[in-house]
């Protein structure tokens, strides 16, 4: 019954639903803990090469589709496209990290991106068939999908029964924040990091997300309003 975090038929998003799931398990230890500690090598390459500023972790998120989904998700961008930015930037204001959990293929609802198109804001429509048909697959299970999130990308059929999950943590550039750190609607990052995530972190990644890390004992929006679910649900049994 609640329609929060619907993106069309049969199109889930978690950050939509939840503003953040870092006080998931799933997302504080294994992606954030261990698989950014895994990509931070990458990261170095892509925030820090040129630019001492690096990045802060801003989010945990991503988005599932469920089975018998038959409708494409029209190509979108994740944010818009600044061009006196995108001219001097070294790095992507912002940048998502999706984490295969079960192979991509073409029946099970891969995500479709066009390359080169962060810097676009009208890539044309009606869409191309080679839009349509540019989907990222096949992907292995285990994989990471790195984008930068201007990038035009939208989502494809599940035809399987199956739900298809795409988990991400996303980090935003800190030359991007100082630049655009006026900016009520993005900054300053909400703090969704609950302490005791924090503290299990590898301390290469504690530097990475000291801005979203709660005080001890107090609950994030999204844990309160899973609270108010539970207690929804327990009531209305």
């Amino acid at each position: 019954k609640n329609k929060m975090g619907v993106r069309g038929p049969g199109r889930h998003s978690f950050g939509a639903a939840f503003g953040s799931t870092l006080h998931r398990p799933a997302w504080a230890r294994d992606l954030l803990g261990q698989g950014c500690q895994k990509l931070l090598p990458i990261l170095e390459h892509i925030f820090w090469y040129g630019n001492p500023r690096g990045c802060q972790v801003y989010t945990g998120g991503g988005d599932f589709v469920v089975g018998n989904t038959k409708r494409l998700q029209e190509l979108h961008s994740d944010m818009g496209v600044n061009k006196k930015f995108a001219k001097w930037a070294r790095a992507p204001p912002f940048l998502c990290i999706n984490f295969v959990v079960q192979d991509l293929n073409e029946e099970n609802g891969a995500m479709r991106i066009v390359p080169g198109t962060q810097d676009m804001t009208d890539i044309g429509y009606p869409e191309t068939t080679e839009h349509q048909n540019s989907r990222l697959c096949p992907v292995l299970a285990g994989s990471a999908l790195i984008r930068d999130v201007r990038t035009h990308h939208g989502g494809t059929p599940n035809f399987t029964t199956k739900t298809r999950f795409l988990p991400s943590i996303e980090l935003v550039s800190m030359e991007f924040q100082e630049w655009q750190g006026h900016r009520q609607d993005i900054f300053p990052a909400p703090k969704t990091l609950p302490r005791r995530f924090y503290d299990e972190l590898p301390p290469s990644l504690q530097k990475l997300c000291g801005e979203i890390v709660l005080p001890i004992g107090v609950l994030s929006e999204a844990e309160q309003r899973e609270e108010e679910w539970a207690a929804d649900s327990k009531a209305a049994r």
